[in-house]
């Protein structure tokens, strides 16, 4: 069972809160770093830390493998696509 831990900040009159220091922690946040925010339709936020942009490409590694296996490979279909630009 996970455990669920609240923690209570305040909102400025510019809307703006502290991030507490167990959340700073546990995500592992430097300043300057992103966070991301995410709403459902229920109304509930859930908060955590927003991947660079090397970290979104390096999760697609390897997801287009074996894509182009049933045209022969990524040589063969470009092959053919490039041939079907002259008809």
């Amino acid at each position: 069972m996970n455990k669920t831990k609240t923690i209570k900040t305040k909102v400025s009159k510019n809307y703006q809160t502290y991030v507490p220091a167990k959340v700073q922690e546990t995500l592992a946040l430097a300043p300057g770093e992103k966070l991301e925010w995410k709403i459902n339709d229920k109304g509930e936020v859930y908060l955590k830390k927003a991947k660079t942009p090397l970290e979104v490409l390096e999760s697609l590694r390897g997801k287009g493998k074996g894509l182009y296996d049933e045209y022969g490979g990524v040589d063969e279909w470009l092959r053919k696509e490039r041939e079907s630009w002259n008809d």
